[in-house]
C-alpha cells in the first residue's frame, strides 16, 4: 500500500493541519475509477490511525480529501 516514508510525510502534514487535542474529522470525495475508491479507503485508514474520525458530510469535516484520477 504505502511506504513508511509516505506515512511519515502524512504524519508531518497532519501535524501542521490541526492542534493536538482538537477534535479532528475528515471526509473523502473519490472521483474517477474504482482504483480511486480503493486508494481513498487506504487514505481513510491512514487518517483514522492518526486519530481522525470519518464523516460523510464534508461540511462537518476539518479536512476534506478529494481523490481524483489523472487519466
Amino acid at each position: 500500500m504505502h511506504s513508511g516514508d509516505d506515512s511519515k510525510a502524512l504524519d508531518r502534514t497532519i501535524d501542521t493541519l490541526v492542534n493536538p487535542g482538537e477534535r479532528r474529522r475528515f471526509a473523502l470525495v473519490s472521483l474517477g475509477c474504482a482504483k480511486n475508491t480503493v486508494d481513498s479507503e487506504g487514505i481513510g485508514q491512514l487518517l483514522a490511525g492518526q486519530g481522525f474520525e470519518q464523516v460523510a458530510d464534508a461540511e462537518r469535516a476539518d479536512l476534506v480529501v478529494v481523490n481524483t484520477c489523472g487519466f
